[in-house]
């Protein structure tokens, strides 16, 4: 016998309703950032060419719209509350953080999760956006190399691979796919003729990965 359960209505469409304002801010924080690595002043004379000088060319960071994070600790909130977001979405969406755990989500208390840092969207099967994997380039910070967004309603890094979007229908065509450790992996073959690569972003890979994976290819 099948026991079922009471559904929710109301739950479910209050959750779609938050998911809906979740993915609206990722799409725009992607477009925020890839015009910022373009269009801004440090974009055009310190971001990009350091990008060009590693080997990659305008049509790679084209295809996976490669952006820049602001300067200040509270660009995007601005950008974003501009915009018509709210601090409760850009904050669900894992865009801007608590300054203070102990107080609420109010403009004063959050900033930026992304701070100087080049830009690389996580899109899942589908295409949507669903989080950022960022990395510093300067040499004199503290900060960690590569900061990730954190979970959120949309995005659970263990069950998410970077470059699926794009690798998929070659991967499925070549029967193969390569997994490599990091975005510039994927986006240095990716831009040299082998599509069909793939990243885990962390130092594990997952079960749910492998199952994600084996819908294209078991080689």
């Amino acid at each position: 016998p099948i026991e079922e359960e009471d559904v929710d209505f109301d739950q479910l469409e209050d959750e779609a309703r938050r998911k809906d304002g979740i993915y609206a801010c990722l799409e725009f924080a992607k477009k925020h950032f890839y015009s910022r690595l373009n269009e801004s002043q440090d974009g055009k004379v310190i971001y990009k060419p350091y990008l060009l000088e590693r080997g990659l060319s305008q049509f790679s960071i084209d295809t996976f719209s490669i952006g820049l994070s602001g300067t200040g600790r509270t660009d995007l909130l601005e950008a974003g509350l501009q915009n018509g977001y709210t601090a409760q979405q850009l904050f669900d969406a894992g865009l801007v953080k608590k300054v203070d755990e102990d107080v609420g989500i109010v403009e004063s208390n959050l900033r930026d999760t992304f701070i100087e840092r080049i830009v690389f969207p996580i899109h899942s099967i589908s295409g949507k956006v669903l989080g950022f994997g960022g990395r510093v380039i300067k040499k004199d910070t503290k900060a960690p190399k590569y900061l990730n967004s954190p979970e959120t309603l949309v995005y659970e890094k263990r069950k998410q691979l970077f470059g699926l979007n794009l690798a998929k229908n070659v991967a499925r065509k070549e029967d193969e796919i390569f997994l490599v450790e990091g975005y510039m992996d994927v986006v240095s073959l990716y831009q040299n003729g082998v599509e069909n690569v793939v990243a885990a972003s962390g130092t594990a890979f997952t079960p749910e990965q492998a199952r994600l994976v084996k819908r294209f290819s078991t080689n």
